[in-house]
């Protein structure tokens, strides 16, 4: 019992931090968009995602702060090579990945394309396809892309596949910028919440982090638990509230 009493005050303080911290970590936002972002006169901006709710899931703190930080007159797509249709729901899971979109971005409307790649653990795409695919839809000839990493989160076989396509793409878009999304590979990173992030923010690390106040991951929370409804199952919530990238990001050009 007592050590529960010490959990509950040492997780009320961290919290309170959080909380409190709101000045320091748009501060560090600022920073991170600067290093990143600041030279670029992007002509479009283009999340490449495997799944509806891989936007929310784990891109938000970025996403957030793209819109935030980038002119309006930058459009903005997002593009799903899969309907998530692995269990039947594909127009659903459609339907709900744009009511996220427009929640999630509020100062732009950003136009979204579902591909119709099959959604599966095992599933290997043409990456030729995937390519043009998205060749044909990007828009202007300096585009930014966001997409996974090699890793892809949890070595998803899709989740990579993104991060090969967007690759891919360079050769169609010589002049793009691509950025992915830094995978965590050890427990104690994926699922300490917060905390290695504001760490990493307090102490004025010059990581590009992109991480959400605690206002900001209230918004994509309420934006997952609204929009993306089908998807609210039991363990979604343990996600909400330890996975590290409903927080923050680290974002890496590559």
């Amino acid at each position: 019992m007592r050590i529960l009493k010490v959990v509950c005050k040492l997780l009320a303080v961290l919290c309170i931090l959080y909380f409190a911290s709101s000045a320091r970590i748009k501060a560090s936002n600022e920073q991170a968009f600067t290093t990143l972002f600041s030279v670029l006169n992007p002509t479009s901006i283009n999340l490449v995602i495997a799944h509806p709710d891989d936007e929310v899931m784990f891109f938000a703190p970025t996403l957030l702060q793209l819109d935030h930080y980038f002119d309006t007159d930058i459009p903005v797509s997002v593009f799903s090579l899969t309907d998530g249709g692995a269990d039947g729901l594909g127009k659903l899971r459609e339907e709900e990945l744009r009511d996220s979109v427009h929640l999630l971005f509020r100062r732009r409307k950003a136009e979204v394309t579902v591909l119709n790649f099959e959604d599966g653990m095992k599933v290997e795409w043409d990456l030729q396809k995937t390519s043009e695919a998205l060749r044909k839809q990007v828009v202007g000839d300096q585009p930014l892309f966001l997409t996974f990493d090699d890793h892809g989160v949890s070595s998803h076989i899709n989740h990579i596949s993104c991060y090969e396509t967007v690759r891919n793409l360079r050769a169609a878009h010589p002049e793009s910028r691509s950025f992915s999304l830094t995978s965590k590979r050890s427990i104690f990173q994926k699922y300490t919440a917060f905390v290695p992030s504001l760490i990493t923010v307090l102490r004025g690390s010059r990581q590009a982090v992109f991480m959400s106040t605690f206002k900001q991951y209230l918004l994509a929370l309420s934006v997952m638990m609204n929009a993306h409804t089908s998807q609210m199952v039991w363990f979604r919530y343990g996600w909400w509230f330890f996975s590290c990238y409903v927080f923050a990001n680290e974002v890496r050009e590559f």
